[in-house]
């Protein structure tokens, strides 16, 4: 799937290397030329990611449907069926690309009325929607490479449905906690 390449995973590569140029605050004051740029870059590229998802969603090409042809697709999601057990991949999949969406357009609002509070706050968001698949990959790599599991098709598709799930859930409440203590770190900083 070429378009998939060219439209999801290439810019997911772009949108990867422009996210310390917008966390980092020295940046943001010493050269706020080169932070709106990558800002432009980051979110051309998320938009560039949104119509390869689009395209992955239409054509069907989740992982538990084309990846592991020989098992059925809704056999094998998860190894801890009672706590992941009832959550639809291709739904949550979905919601997340809507607040992947949602949350970057708010974020370049926010900029534009110069609410850089609010606007640090959706990019942290936007960030946390998007950054759960490279946690992902990092999941099934440590826990097939430590030996906590086996390495059968079975095994490798409850990795990646676990691995997906547990790093978007790690994610979304990581950009939570990390506004929780932007807003502490400001909040002590007026009072001193």
């Amino acid at each position: 799937q070429m378009s998939i390449q060219f439209l999801h995973t290439l810019p997911s590569v772009v949108w990867s290397a422009a996210i310390p140029l917008q966390l980092y605050p020295g940046l943001r004051k010493m050269a706020p030329r080169l932070h709106r740029l990558s800002g432009y870059a980051f979110s051309l590229a998320a938009a560039m990611m949104m119509i390869g998802f689009w395209i992955i969603d239409r054509k069907g090409l989740y992982y538990y449907k084309t990846d592991f042809p020989g098992i059925d697709e809704h056999a094998y999601l998860t190894r801890f069926p009672m706590l992941l057990g009832g959550i639809p991949h291709a739904e949550t999949f979905q919601v997340t690309a809507i607040w992947f969406a949602l949350t970057l357009i708010l974020a370049v609002f926010y900029a534009r009325k110069k609410n850089f509070a609010a606007h640090r706050n959706f990019i942290y968001r936007h960030i946390g929607a998007g950054i759960w698949v490279a946690l992902q990959r990092w999941y099934v790599f440590f826990i097939c490479s430590l030996g906590f599991t086996g390495n059968t098709p079975r095994d490798q598709k409850m990795n990646f449905g676990d691995g997906a799930l547990f790093s978007l859930g790690f994610t979304i409440v990581g950009a939570e906690v990390a506004i929780w203590l932007a807003s502490k770190k400001r909040t002590n900083g007026h009072a001193k």
